[in-house]
């Protein structure tokens, strides 16, 4: 079966108006993310702090997590980011809740 649905995007009011409610919630930096750089949910969720280059202020993604009958699985995928510098001062706010993985609640 073939979705032939085009996905919708916030336009910029919208997505002003959703960071600024999820301002507060312990999962900001995974939604503020997202939304910024167009990460897929199972990118994210497999993201490790080592994917995170302070220097060339970039993320590598190279793996990602999906369910799949009932138990979850990481596959492999390569490709880099650059971080804007807000968004790296958010993970690095965000780094001390979390250890090895970047979100894992």
């Amino acid at each position: 079966m073939v979705n032939n649905k085009r996905p919708q995007c916030f336009t910029s009011e919208q997505a002003r108006t959703f960071v600024k409610a999820t301002a507060v919630h312990e999962l900001e930096a995974l939604f503020t993310i997202a939304l910024a750089t167009g990460m897929r949910r199972g990118e994210l969720l497999a993201l490790r702090w080592c994917d995170i280059d302070e220097i060339t202020r970039s993320v590598h993604i190279q793996r990602t997590l999906s369910y799949v009958q009932g138990a979850f699985a990481l596959s492999k995928c390569e490709r880099t980011l650059v971080l804007p510098s807000p968004l790296l001062t958010l993970l690095c706010e965000h780094c001390v809740h979390q250890s090895d993985l970047v979100f894992c609640k």
